[in-house]
Order: C-alpha cells, then structure tokens, then sequence
C-alpha cells in the first residue's frame, strides 16, 4: 500500500500524497487504494433513528387498533374533526337541490 505515496520538503512544510479515491457503497463513500484494496476499515452502519421511531409508533397503533382501544373516530374527535365532514358524499342519495 505504500507504493505511489510521496512525501517532499516544500520550504517548512512536509507535504504528503497519498493516492487514493473514494467509492460510494450502498450510499456510504469509502476510501480505496489505487489496488483496490480499502484503506480504511469500514464502520458498522447504523440504524436510521426517524425510520426507527416511526416503525415503532405504527406497531403501537396497529396494537392499539386490534385491541379495541382506539377507532378511527376516536382518532379524529381528537384532532378536533368530525367524521361526517371526512366521509364522502353518498352516490345513491343523489345530488342535492336536484
């Protein structure tokens, strides 16, 4: 892994070149070698924590739905919404005024 790396005195400074490129792997980038080889170790992905809390809070209400403790209405009487205003007009009542 050290061929093609170069190391120069420019004045005070030491400058360093290492050849490498980075890869992007299942949305992650990782950095590789000229060989191919991966310079650095990859890291354990972690869990997305929005993805997380929401798969959480839909087992709760699938839970609490076949429970019984909780309906549709109950939902919506408490964001302060009235289930006649949400259901869709009847097609066999007909039209009205006509």
């Amino acid at each position: 892994m050290t061929q093609g790396v170069e190391m120069r005195l420019d004045g005070g400074t030491l400058v360093v070149r290492i050849p490498m490129r980075f890869q992007r792997c299942g949305g992650r980038k990782r950095i590789v070698a000229p060989d191919g080889s991966e310079i650095a170790p990859a890291t354990k992905p972690q869990p997305d924590g929005t993805l997380v809390k929401a798969l959480a809070r839909a087992w709760r209400w699938q839970r609490m739905l076949d429970e019984g403790l909780y309906t549709f209405g109950q939902r919506h009487r408490r964001r302060g919404e009235h289930l006649e205003e949400l259901r869709e007009p009847d097609p066999a009542a007909g039209t009205a005024g006509a």
